[in-house]
């Protein structure tokens, strides 16, 4: 019994002989608050020891009473506070709940203070502190503090992630305490795609699977046997490690190999099924199917089938189908199925996904119900629900719901729902509001045009060059209306007219004349103060408010235009073509009419000579 109430007692006299250093060790590094204002030095470290819980033990003449103190500081380090106080001259030795307090002899072969982030003050930890000529380092801690050996003369470097390296020439005259501010690194990081950081996080799961399955002496195996290639006909396994080929798994290449749950092998040449999946270390030759996952390591030559996906740190060449993506690290010459995406960084083949595509040099077929990306290389067709990328290279079609973008090289076609966004292209660019080429040598059609150079024309509402331009706001005269206001957009070879007219003379039945319309136009020796235009111009005429009724009017306008700066006055003959079937309105559109053709139902048909004079601001 005796011996047994000994033994406890040792126990707790060493687990307390243990501890005394740790509590001790927290002192230094209690936080605490602090304001001291011309305060004496003995009553401020009596302050100190009060507010960090400890005592003093020192001998009150290596201080100078006279000495007074000055700080304000809020959630600072015990160690801080009597740096800041003390200087480098004393040391703190703990023992116990005690400090004590010792002037230093000689000058110490130290140096120590605080690392913090300069703009926002706060301490860095795991910040590295080394010297370049004896390469003795170290770490601050968690509250920026650091304790390293100097020589008589040392260069001591300052490195931490995110934040500039600082030098430092330590010398016999440098303070043995510095506070260190680090600036941070504003360099800014490489741009990542949304479509990359998908891959990036994606490209996880199969890495993290293959690491977990693969066991220590699994990893100790695959070092020893190294190259030597160690071949069996058939292997069933359970899991990796539980199977035929035992904890040898990931050095055995296999002709066929089944695996209940999942297996891992060194290579496939022929077929394996896993119900859940396969992890293959080098490559594989053949049929591949995995209930969720096929992992490889290197390379695929055949078909690999994956409820939820394949990943190929290599090439593929073949068949990849998954239910969420396929992913090939290098070149896929294959055909990509998958039901969220397929990666590639060199895809040649067809890849077909519901969410995304991707590959880096493409010069492949990319359908999918969301977006296609390709970097770089001949692309043949991109379709999708929503966006289309292409980065460099060329570009035949792009067809999507949304927007085409193809920010470098040449584009044939794009058809897009909403925007084309364009460098060059050399063929058509139809979307349903917006299209954009650098330059363009074909053909632009949407509501609005938008192109720096053009060789070709433009076919909507407003269009825009940068060069070749031509833009205009018209206001005319004719014998029809004599208002008439019209805006013109696009090329000298040609522009869209966007036209509407008003007679302010009431009809004898009360309502006013009035018509709106659209045509185009070209515009010769567009170089001279001097020049001549063409327009070609349909209008609706109404009669009151808006009506649908037969009432339209041709037009066909040569000009002779004289500018002055940014105005020109523009004249010329006019020929008029116009039908309708009702009878007022034709007796009413001008003062004597030229009737060409009447028939039994009451349409007319008019034409007439006319004449028409403008003012043009040209924008």
């Amino acid at each position: 019994m005796l011996q047994k109430i000994t033994a406890r007692v040792a126990l707790i006299l060493c687990c307390a002989a243990m501890l005394m250093p740790l509590r001790a060790a927290d002192l230094l590094n209690h936080r605490i608050d602090v304001s001291f204002y011309q305060t004496p030095l003995p009553e401020a470290l009596r302050e100190v020891a009060e507010k960090g819980k400890f005592e003093w033990s020192y001998n009150s003449n290596i201080l100078d009473a006279n000495k007074n103190v000055t700080l304000s500081a809020q959630s600072v380090t015990v160690r801080e506070v009597l740096l800041q106080i003390l200087g480098g001259e004393y040391t703190f030795k703990q023992s116990g709940e005690y400090l004590i307090l010792k002037r230093r002899k000689k000058t110490e072969k130290k140096i120590s203070g605080y690392l913090s982030d300069q703009k926002t003050g706060k301490k860095v930890p795991n910040a590295t502190i080394y010297d370049k000529e004896t390469l003795k380092s170290t770490v601050t801690d968690q509250d920026g503090y650091y304790e390293l050996p100097i020589g008589k003369r040392s260069e001591l470097v300052v490195s931490k992630l995110t934040y500039r390296d600082t030098v430092l020439q330590v010398s016999s005259q440098t303070p043995r305490f510095m506070k260190i501010e680090l600036k941070p690194d504003t360099t800014p990081p490489a741009p990542v795609s949304p479509w990359e950081s998908i891959r990036k996080d994606l490209s996880k799961v199969p890495s993290e699977l293959a690491e977990f399955f693969n066991l220590g002496a699994q990893k100790m195996n695959e070092v020893n046997i190294g190259k030597d290639s160690l071949h069996r006909i058939f292997q069933v396994s359970f899991l990796p490690n539980i199977g035929t080929n035992h904890r040898l798994s990931g050095s055995v290449t296999n002709n066929a190999s089944l695996n209940i749950l999942a297996g891992y092998a060194r290579g496939v040449d022929g077929v394996e099924l896993g119900g859940v999946g396969n992890l293959t270390r080098e490559d594989v030759s053949g049929v591949q199917v995995g209930g969720v996952f096929n992992y490889v390591g290197r390379n695929v030559g055949g078909v690999q089938v994956g409820g939820a996906f394949n990943h190929v740190r290599g090439d593929v060449k073949g068949v990849q189908v998954a239910g969420v993506y396929n992913s090939a690290g290098r070149q896929a010459r294959a055909i990509q199925v998958g039901g969220f995406g397929n990666w590639a960084d060199s895809i040649t083949g067809i890849q077909v996904a519901g969410f995304g595509n991707y590959g880096g040099v493409n010069n492949a077929i990319q359908v999918s119900g969301f977006m296609n990306l390709a970097k770089t290389g001949v692309t043949p067709v991109q379709v999708a629900g929503f966006l289309n990328q292409q980065r460099g290279g060329s570009s035949i079609v792009q067809v999507s719901g949304f927007i085409n973008q193809h920010t470098k090289g040449v584009n044939n076609t794009q058809i897009a729902g909403f925007i084309n966004i364009a460098d060059t292209v050399q063929g058509v660019q139809v979307s349903g509001f917006i299209n954009k080429a650098r330059f363009l040598k074909g053909v632009q059609i949407g509501i609005i045009n938008r192109a720096d150079s053009i060789d070709g024309v433009q076919i909507g509402l407003i269009n825009s060059v940068r060069k070749n331009r031509y833009m205009a706001l018209d206001f005319a005269a004719n014998e029809v209306h004599k208002a008439n206001f019209s805006f013109k957009s696009g090329s000298n070879a040609l522009y869209f007219i966007l036209t509407a007219g008003l007679s302010p003379d009431k009809l004898p039945n009360g309502d006013y004349r009035w018509s709106s319309g659209w045509g185009l136009g070209t515009r010769f020796w567009p170089k001279k103060r001097l020049s001549l235009t063409l327009d070609a111009v349909h209008r609706h005429v109404n009669e009151g408010f808006s009506d649908f009724d037969l009432a339209e009017w041709v037009q066909l306008a040569p000009a002779l235009n004289l500018r002055f700066g940014p105005l020109s006055l523009a004249a010329g003959p006019s020929a008029n073509l116009f039908i309708s079937e009702e009878a007022d309105l034709t007796n009413n559109l001008l003062p004597a009419r030229f009737e060409k053709y009447s028939n039994s139902n009451g349409k007319r048909l008019l034409w007439w000579p006319g004449a028409q004079l403008s003012l043009r601001v040209h924008i």
